[in-house]
């Protein structure tokens, strides 16, 4: 059971999304710029990571359409609450998963401009290095 309930627990989940967001926001641009530098290596190993891990949200997402067809509370005041509150629950989660996805595509892309970035760096190194001689 998750302490403090399941709604709780799913706007603690939405909240860290937004804050990891905004903090991405900022790495994200550095990279953009060309200021972020990883060995291509390296930054493509990472960015493999996020795009397994969103392969598994994938996977989340095909499960989660079965959360919208909650039955079997009745035709009733409270089991049409019930309904309802799973409802709201599941596009809760759903809405969740899905930013998280966004922010892993961008940490993907993050590290894979990293390594672009870093290749540039050497190669134009590699062409001054070269002119000198």
């Amino acid at each position: 059971m998750i302490p403090g309930g399941s709604e709780q627990a799913l706007a603690a989940s939405s909240s860290h999304v937004a804050v990891q967001q905004t903090e991405w926001t900022q790495v994200k641009a550095y990279a953009a710029a060309g200021e972020l530098k990883l060995e291509p290596g390296t930054a493509e190993t990472c960015a493999a990571a996020y795009d397994k891990v969103n392969d598994h949200i994938d996977e989340q997402l095909y499960k989660a359409r079965f959360l919208f067809n909650v039955k079997g509370f009745g035709d009733t005041i409270v089991g049409n609450a019930l309904s309802g509150k799973f409802l709201r629950q599941a596009e809760e989660a759903v809405k969740i998963l899905k930013a998280h996805q966004a922010l892993l595509t961008d940490m993907a892309w993050t590290y894979r401009q990293a390594g672009k970035n870093y290749a540039a760096s050497d190669a134009a190194t590699a062409r001054g290095i070269a002119g000198l001689g």
